[in-house]
Parts: structure tokens; sequence; C-alpha cells
């Protein structure tokens, strides 16, 4: 495990520091909010069923490295979990993703909300951030 010391403390290198706000810039929770917010209002993606948004999102880490962290995926059988995934993926139903259905199976961004998560996460984190994941939002809508 990789700790780093401090003067009073150690802490782990792949934990976000639990100070920083949820979904500051470059936090993988604004990279779920994003993609799904354009795959919604780009590709007429609103919605990805639950239990294939974790294989799916493991699929984009591997296809751009350099755009989404490591997520320290792991498989049982065809099943794919991330912790990683599931912390951003928490704090992203708090900013701009909904779980919808009575049986909470769906991830779900209609085109209204997803063009306000693009606006506020735009302002915030500037054009090119959502422009860099524009391909990331297309392929997962081939992968759905």
């Amino acid at each position: 495990m990789l700790m780093e010391a401090s003067a009073t403390a150690f802490k782990d290198s792949r934990l976000r520091d639990w100070r920083r706000l949820v979904g500051e810039t470059g936090d993988l929770a604004d990279i779920i909010v994003a993609t799904l917010s354009l795959a919604s209002t780009e590709h007429n993606v609103s919605r990805i069923r639950l239990v294939d948004f974790y294989s799916i999102f493991d699929q984009l880490q591997k296809e751009f490295p350099d755009l989404i962290p490591p997520l320290h995926s792991t498989r049982a059988n065809d099943y794919v979990y991330s912790k990683k995934l599931a912390s951003a993926l928490e704090s992203a139903l708090s900013i701009g993703i909904r779980i919808s259905n009575p049986q909470f199976q769906f991830l779900e961004v209609e085109e209204a909300i997803g063009k306000g998560n693009l606006d506020r996460i735009q302002k915030r984190a500037g054009e090119a951030f959502i422009e860099r994941l524009k391909p990331i939002a297309k392929r997962l809508s081939e992968l759905v």
C-alpha cells in the first residue's frame, strides 16, 4: 500500500482527500456526471443499467487511461465491481445522476438535467474538461 508520511499522520495516496468538495474539478464523480450527461444530450442515451455501469466504466478506463483514473476493479464471473467507482457514483448521485424505476436498476440523466449538469461543470471546470470527455461519452453510447 502506498503511504505518504506527514508531520502528524499517514495517508493512503489512493484515497481522495476527504477535505475536497464532492464534484471538485477532476474528481471521478465529475467525470461520471459529465460523461453520462454528454451521453444523454449528444447521443440520446439517457439510461444505463446499473449492473452494466461498472463493466462499461471499467472498459472506458482501459480505453481512456489518461482521462479516467485507475478503478482497481475486481471481477467475479461476469460481474465487474470497483469500490472506487461505487464511492464516486454515490457522490455523483448527489450532484446530477439519479437512479430510476421502482427496482432501482437504471442510472438516468434526462436531457434537460444533463444540460444543467454540463453547464454547472463547465462553469467550474472549463470547456476543455467537457471537451476531453466527449469521446468517452460517444464510446459509452456505443457500449450501452
